[in-house]
């Protein structure tokens, strides 16, 4: 018996989603019915000289017209409803939903690069996820070559395989995606096998990282009273086999419908698994760009837009309607506070509302992602985002407030600050009193700190001081509180203006970064000796450098790598070099009153950041190191500097710079020590944004591609075995060293600086006295 006509039954109909999927079961349901010749257009009328051959090719193109049509839902048979024959219907189905178009490239791409496998999730799902984007770039006219698709899979893996990618980067031939796949799947295979599945083996794992901190012992093995999923002795529910089956069968992420409302408050947002539509539930998502919402109950300052299509993550699109502002609450460490969500898209038929992480780093601050949640930082202070509820989901730890509820007191500058005036006077200056304590400095009966510590010669403890809440008056430093924190700042804003005044760019335009992106000066400009040197021998550059670098040590290390890179052509500089030396005159002009601020809040933890740009000197193939130390969210000691031999890699560049970065955190946990600001058994944290940097540090035996690296720079390794560092890894956008190694685009220069606590004051911004920045093309000069 033919069982071809039940196999169309047996395919999910069509509803708008997945068609890559839906399409390839469909090829396969017309191949079998020897139709798919006419569907893809292999065979047409034109080809069938006979009668008989076109009325064949006719029944058969109706047919697979049929076909296709039955395995549509109803919303989606207007698209092929007027079709001529089966091939047209099949090219409105491609051209609908794999339309070649910049938007459809740009959204499988980030999908692409963006997906992620948490501790958990099943390899081989993981895989074929992957696998299926490369399959729909590859239709849309974006092809991943396997190298991309290697890495891609590599890099989205769990913490959990960084040792297998360890052991398959040491590998001398290139890696194919055959050889990865089938490593990591007998990986998975191991840990089921050991572990009892996908969260056995999550859950080992658990047990063995709490047992190395010496957190926590582990569960006994043996646990007594009944399951309450199942009733059966010998397991808790989180461990019930029947329950672990039974979440490993659903396709998590499918849709956003994942969340249940809990009875946790009147309208307290939660998430756990079910599908039931509710207002009140939401979502953390990191992958979302707007925060968006179904319902516009909570709504006010509403306003409506013409529809914007939103893609969602199963490929389904949904359209927003309107904006709209949302106010909520959340509890602080003060108390319960109100702050507002901005700009929160109205989409009607969205399953679950969503609160978009890079929004919220756009418009307050970062967020991060931890064991026991997710966390935001605001003027310094971190307080809980959301709640992790299990499968990868957080819940959010926020109340929405109807608009009827909202007081005056539930402003949006309340939200941004993060603070409530009414405690700000309760609030002592925490980094006053440590540095009080120790002797170095006293404040006067205004409340204004005096220097007391002109005996100290060490610029780094000078440096450490500040650090602590107080700034020094020296050579015309400007003493500044800024706001009602008692947050202290020192700026450099007189010897700024008389550096400007000293080479006549008192009145120059100001520029937004101190470097041009992209330019690279090299001694080669003026090869075969300069043309203009009669006309270099009157222009002061070294007397400039020496200027700005007494500047960059005080209180600027925003210039530090373009004074260090001018530096380097003090001895023969041409026109090029001195118009780069003059922009950095130009960002000083537009940025004269900026100083370091130090701000008292509870985090006041020494903590490091290093990095390195490889082969940023285009002569001499040199990689520039550069680190930045941080507490009370001000820089306190910072360093730019070219490295001494070439590195042959990435990972051996960002390695020797973090050797200087250890030994810089040596020397400051000491003197912090002395101050009784540090215990001797507390370690730096250090953030790195190379994987393979840190892996070296931690791992002895990584040493088969690393064994040329000189003795000296594993000094790391020895300080980190002791325990007084600890590594941790950062991701590139938010690594505050990268402005001390290259030029960078202006809107990451800025978010950094401020990173680094480089801003200008706050009464200088309230009187108007910070110049604004005017965008200027550079005119440089090249000698020929």
């Amino acid at each position: 018996m033919d069982s071809s006509p039940f196999t169309a039954a047996r395919i999910n109909k069509f509803s708008g989603t997945n068609f890559h999927v839906w399409k390839f079961k469909m090829q396969m349901v017309l191949e079998e019915r020897d139709l798919w010749d006419v569907v893809s257009g292999e065979v047409k009328i034109e080809h069938c000289t006979s009668t008989l051959d076109q009325a064949t090719f006719k029944r058969k193109s109706r047919k697979a017209l049929a076909i296709i049509c039955l395995a549509m839902e109803d919303s989606q048979l207007p698209l092929v409803r007027s079709a001529k024959d089966a091939y047209d219907a099949w090219s409105r189905l491609e051209g609908h939903y794999e339309k070649k178009s910049l938007a459809n490239k740009l959204f499988l791409r980030r999908r692409f690069f963006t997906t992620m496998m948490g501790e958990g999730d099943d390899v081989l799902e993981h895989i074929n996820r992957l696998k299926t984007l490369a399959e729909q770039l590859d239709a849309v006219g974006a092809p991943v070559s396997e190298d991309d698709l290697v890495i891609t899979l590599l890099a989205s893996l769990s913490e959990s395989y960084q040792f297998l990618i360890t052991a398959l980067e040491s590998r001398a031939d290139s890696l194919s995606w055959e050889l990865v796949t089938s490593r990591l799947l007998h990986e998975d295979m191991k840990r089921k096998e050991q572990g009892g599945g996908i969260e056995g083996a999550a859950h080992d794992q658990a047990q063995a990282f709490i047992s190395r901190d010496n957190k926590c012992k582990a569960r006994p093995a043996k646990k007594t009273g009944a399951c309450h999923n199942c009733g059966k002795q010998g397991h808790w529910i989180a461990e019930c086999p029947s329950r672990i089956q039974e979440d490993a069968g659903r396709q998590r992420f499918q849709r956003a419908n994942i969340a249940q409302e809990e009875e946790l408050g009147d309208y307290l947002f939660s998430v756990g698994i079910g599908k039931t539509k509710s207002s009140y539930m939401w979502l953390v998502d990191s992958g979302a760009t707007q925060h968006m919402t179904s319902s516009k109950e909570f709504m006010r300052n509403y306003k409506d837009f013409g529809p914007v299509d939103v893609h969602l993550a199963d490929d389904g699109i949904v359209q927003a309607i309107g904006k709209g502002d949302i106010v909520m609450s959340m509890m602080t460490r003060q108390g319960v506070k109100k702050g507002v969500l901005t700009n929160v898209w109205h989409i009607p038929k969205l399953s679950r509302n969503l609160f978009s992480v890079g929004r919220f780093i756009k418009d307050v601050g970062p967020v991060t992602f931890e064991v026991d949640g997710c966390f935001a930082e605001t003027k310094g202070f971190k307080w809980k985002l959301g709640a992790l509820e299990g499968m990868g989901l957080f819940k959010m730890c926020m109340t929405p407030v109807l608009p009827a509820e909202v007081t005056e007191a539930a402003t949006k500058k309340e939200d941004k600050a993060g603070q409530a005036k009414d405690k700000a006077g309760e609030m002592k200056d925490m980094a006053a009193e440590k540095a009080g304590q120790a002797k170095d400095m006293a404040q006067d009966k205004a409340g204004q700190a005096k220097d007391k510590a002109g005996e100290m010669k060490d610029m780094a403890a000078e440096k450490a001081g500040q650090a602590k809440g107080m700034a020094q008056d020296k050579a015309g430093q400007a003493k500044d509180k800024a706001g009602e924190m008692k947050d202290m700042a020192q700026v450099k804003t007189g010897q700024a203006k008389d550096i400007l005044e000293k080479f006549g760019m008192e009145n120059s335009n100001p520029v937004k970064t101190p470097q041009e992106p992209g330019l690279k000066l090299t001694r080669s400009m003026c090869a075969d000796g300069c043309k203009h040197a009669e006309t270099m021998a009157n222009v002061p550059y070294r007397n400039a450098i020496g200027c700005l670098m007494y500047l960059m040590v005080g209180t600027r290390p925003d210039i530090a790598v373009a004074v260090g890179v001018l530096s380097q052509f003090a001895a023969e500089p041409c026109p090029t070099h001195w118009q780069a030396l003059k922009r950095v005159f130009r960002f000083i002009q537009g940025t004269r009153t900026y100083g370091i601020e130090f701000q008292a809040t509870s985090d006041d933890k020494l903590q490091g950041y290093s990095d390195a740009d490889w082969a940023g000197d285009v002569e001499a193939r040199r990689s520039t190191s550069g680190y930045a130390f941080v507490m009370n969210n001000g820089c306190i000691s910072w360093r730019s500097k070219k490295q001494s031999t070439v590195a042959l890699s990435s990972t051996e560049a960002e390695y020797m710079a973090l050797t200087e970065a250890v030994q810089e955190a040596i020397w400051l946990k000491a003197f912090l020590h002395e101050l009784g600001e540090m215990n001797s058994d507390e370690a730096v944290k250090i953030y790195e944004d190379n994987q393979g940097s840190i892996a070296l540090a931690k791992n002895p035996e990584f040493h088969k591609r690393t064994k040329h690296i000189d003795i000296r720079y594993h000094f790391v390794r020895e300080k980190v075995a002791e325990g007084k560092v600890v590594l941790e890894y950062c991701s590139t956008k938010d690594m505050k060293a990268d402005l001390m190694t290259k030029p960078i685009p202006a809107s990451q220069f800025q978010y950094l600086r401020s990173m680094l606590g480089i801003k200008a004051p706050r009464s200088a911004e309230a009187s108007g006295s910070v110049a604004k920045e005017t965008p200027r093309q550079a005119d440089f000069v090249r000698c020929t």
